[in-house]
């Protein structure tokens, strides 16, 4: 397919150094993606933009498409005419992707802007555009090497076809990219998923080179002084949707309660409704840049790399991969569930760390990692193999055949707990397969619990020596009615309300009772004792690090 990459972004008009007047040092994580994804996308040199705002003119009944030729737009209402951005529109794609939604059952409508420069308020584009325009901007200047415009952040607008030449006379910049500008609707989640099907449809069918990009903030209620107020479940939401981006876990974008969503005053949900569509069926890989909620709003910055048809070869060689749809997730000893980043795939192929395993080997006598228990070898090498090299470790077919089968050729979800000290250091684990095997489970939960946990920094070389590692392999979790055909020692638990959802691992030190087992993995969800619970319990097979 021709989607270059995919983002989900925030467009707090202050990151544009012209509104915010020093108020973007608050936000320095945000400013350093966001500069990031915009040396990406001008790198990449898609010929299409599709981005969709929450602040976008809008329909309830059906989503609109910005009409037009060519487009001026500046954040004059927040008091700077400058910059300024000029972009022309991808008219065919437009028209393209009202056609596919419509085939689909869901309606459209094409209308131009008809608002002066002055009253144009769409930040939502703006925003991520302007980054776009810097990274070009300054691929420009640096491409002439030109003094003059040291000051300057824009060149003037060029004549259609003219190479752009910094100027610093000028704080204009004419995208390179085509744009075509997106709202959301009154429809429901799924319509607005369902739409980025079609939207996907249409890139793929236009063959053209397309970024796609979802504007939207998270919850505008974090502090007590922000312009909203503070919402008690804030915080608690814009965790969870941050670990769904990371994860790249949309369906689970689909189901929150809309009196949670009307409490959070968030904007961007429906955006990322309709990236989760365009992105659907397909294998990427995803990445939580950065979040951060200095001014009471949340801004998270998400990636979307080398998206590909489910089936597809990362090394474009023999071995196929396919995004499960699956979600990944990390639990402590005590049992929070968190989205981790995951790329999935349908077999232990070349890309993924493993080579297929020639027949006649099997032994692990002269491979130095493959001590001991061979599924805490295999987690304790991929950390070590990561943290000193940057990369999982790539396994040899001799390697493979010494490891058991069912490790090679089974599947099963698996957490891969790390401590320090006897302290815990890093947990991350899936409780349903998300890989083609066990030993790629391993390996993926591995890193994520190395350098992923959002409760620790990435383990750093000097640590390797004391760390100690477990592997526990997870049996399919089955539904009980009662928490009496629970046992401490035997089953873990799984608690869930809606998208709350906690998990303990069974025969942990310090739980004494199945009541003491269930409230945990209830706190670790954030559901009260009054509320009601759907309870499964599970058996794993704890591997134990060999002291």
């Amino acid at each position: 397919m021709t989607l270059i990459s995919a983002y989900a972004v925030p467009h707090p008009p202050l990151a544009v150094p012209a509104v915010g007047r020093g108020a973007e040092k608050g936000i320095p994580e945000t400013m350093a993606a966001y500069y990031r994804v915009g040396a990406e996308i001008v790198q990449a040199q898609p010929d299409t933009i599709v981005l969709v705002s929450p602040h976008t003119p809008a329909l309830s009944g059906a989503f609109r498409l910005i009409d037009g030729h060519s487009e001026w737009m500046s954040l004059a209402s927040f008091g700077a005419r400058q910059p300024a951005l000029a972009m022309d529109y991808d008219q065919e794609l437009i028209d393209l992707i009202s056609d596919k939604a419509q085939a689909a059952g869901i309606p459209t409508h094409i209308s131009a802007e008809n608002m002066d420069l002055d009253s144009r308020v769409d930040h939502g584009s703006f925003v991520p555009l302007y980054f776009i325009a810097q990274a070009e901007w300054a691929a420009s200047a640096a491409e002439h090497q030109s003094p003059s415009v040291s000051d300057s952040i824009f060149a003037d607008r060029p004549t259609s076809g003219v190479k752009q030449q910094p100027s610093a006379d000028f704080r204009e910049w004419q995208l390179t990219p085509r744009l075509v500008r997106l709202s959301f609707s009154g429809l429901s989640p799924q319509t607005h998923h369902n739409y980025g099907r079609a939207i996907r449809d249409a890139i793929a069918a236009s063959g053209k080179r397309v970024v796609f990009i979802a504007s939207g903030d998270l919850s505008h209620r974090l502090k007590a002084d922000s312009p909203y107020g503070l919402a008690p479940r804030g915080e608690a939401f814009d965790r969870d949707l941050t670990a769904a981006l990371g994860a790249g876990d949309f369906a689970r974008l689909l189901f929150y309660d809309e009196d949670l969503l009307a409490e959070v005053a968030e904007c961007g949900l429906r955006s990322f409704n309709i990236l989760g569509g365009v992105l659907a069926d397909t294998a990427f890989e995803a990445e939580l840049l950065s979040y951060e909620g200095t001014y009471g709003v949340g801004y998270a910055i998400a990636a979307f790399r080398n998206p590909r048809p489910a089936g597809a070869d990362d090394s474009a060689a023999a071995a196929a991969t396919t995004d499960t749809a699956k979600t990944s997730e990390s639990a402590d000893a005590t049992g929070q569930i968190r989205n981790e980043n995951k790329v999935r795939s349908s077999n232990c192929g070349a890309a993924d760390g493993c080579q297929p395993a020639p027949p006649g080997h099997s032994s692990g006598e002269n491979i130095p990692w493959l001590s001991g228990d061979p599924y805490v070898a295999l987690a304790k090498h991929t950390v070590e193999s990561y943290i000193r090299n940057g990369r999982k470790p790539k396994l040899t077919p001799v390697e493979l055949a010494a490891l058991p089968r069912e490790i090679t050729a089974g599947k099963a979800g698996a957490f891969v707990t790390i401590h320090k000290h006897g302290q815990l250091r890093g947990c991350i684990g899936t409780i349903q397969p998300s890989y083609g095997t066990l030993a790629e489970e391993i390996i993926g939960n591995a890193v994520a619990a190395g350098t992923r946990d959002p409760r620790f920094r990435p383990i750093s070389l000097e640590e390797l020596p004391a760390l100690e590692y477990s592997v526990d392999v997870l049996r399919p979790p089955e539904p009980i009615t009662d928490p009496s055909e629970l046992d401490i020692k035997r089953y873990g638990v799984i608690v869930s309300r809606g998208l709350r959802r906690g998990l303990l691992l069974p025969n942990l030190d310090g739980i004494s009772s199945i009541e003491q087992q269930v409230d945990i993995a209830r706190q670790k969800a954030g559901i009260d004792r009054s509320e009601p619970v759907q309870l499964e319990r599970f058996e794993v097979v704890r591997h134990q690090n060999d002291k």
